[in-house]
């Protein structure tokens, strides 16, 4: 299989590539954080975007468990990239980290290189003893350990204090990839859906959540996904003497002054799903690892 042949273009900051001749798509908006620069890639109004409804048969309420997070990250966008903060590379309507050893995003990129157009994509990597190597000529470079995912990092983004040509080459490769090929999406879904179920059941047990509402579980997975407060300060907040709505302002309150805007999309999002009848029905139930109906005498 061929690899894919990349042009990378400006107009001003808004960057566009070209796969094997086809048609122009955005790859990002040059973005400058602090000392770095890099791309940010939003979406449009043709990006594929996550629905719950197209995963509900297979997981469950576990697909409509993401949507808080994945409209804070993303909007749900599955192509929404970035490559200018501290992780030097996130990708996905979660917005999988690529700074993490054994993490999100280094669990779907291992996944992503088994599909069958991997070797189109990025010949040049490939998954060697459950870790995933860069491929130089001969030689196998590990990009990542159980410690460290510098070398994957520096894959994406060579330079974070520049934009270079490889940076946006391999973002359009992610974005064109997740944008056509409807494995590459449910793959995103799987990994996600599989790490929130395994972290809920670790935050059960850390925060005392047996039989705590969805819309309370929603809000600590939130909080610890985007990582804008501290164990302490959950526990603190959850505090409340068995007052759920106690609990949950607080937790809303967390990250408030540094992330003003994330807890009040995330109360907008949990509202909207409520009045839909989608949360508010469920608690966490710790000894299945699943959320469990309120039946109509307990509500």
């Amino acid at each position: 299989m061929a690899a894919k042949n990349v042009k990378i273009s400006a107009t001003g900051k808004n960057h566009h590539a070209v796969l094997d001749d086809g048609p122009a798509f955005a790859i990002g908006k040059e973005v400058k954080y602090g000392d770095n620069i890099g791309l940010q890639h939003l979406g449009n109004s043709t990006s594929k975007r996550y629905s719950p409804e197209e995963h509900r048969e297979e997981y469950g309420f576990w697909a409509d468990f993401l949507v808080p997070t994945a409209t804070c990250e993303s909007g749900g966008c599955y192509s929404c990239l970035n490559t200018y903060d501290t992780a030097l590379f996130t990708f996905g309507f979660l917005q999988f980290a690529a700074h993490v050893p054994n993490g999100d995003c280094i669990l779907y990129f291992r996944r992503l290189l088994a599909l069958p157009q991997a070797e189109s994509y990025f010949p040049d990597l490939i998954v060697k003893e459950g870790r995933i190597h860069h491929r130089q000529g001969g030689i196998m470079l590990p990009l990542e350990t159980d410690d460290d995912t510098s070398g994957f990092q520096r894959y994406f983004n060579p330079d974070p204090a520049l934009l270079s040509d490889e940076e946006r080459r391999r973002a359009a490769l992610c974005i064109h990839w997740c944008e056509n090929d409807p494995e590459v999406r449910d793959l995103q879904v799987a990994v996600g859906i599989a790490l929130f179920k395994k972290n809920m059941k670790l935050y059960a047990q850390k925060y005392s959540l047996d039989q705590a509402p969805d819309s309370i579980c929603a809000i600590v997975a939130d909080i610890r996904h985007q990582g804008r407060a501290k164990s302490d300060a959950i526990l603190q907040a959850l505090d409340a003497k068995g007052r759920w709505d106690v609990a949950r302002t607080n937790l809303l309150r967390l990250g408030l002054d540094k992330y003003p805007g994330r807890p009040q999309q995330l109360e907008a999002t949990l509202r909207r799903l409520e009045d839909e009848g989608i949360f508010g029905r469920r608690v966490y139930d710790l000894a299945s690892a699943d959320f469990q109906l309120l039946s109509d005498d307990v509500r």
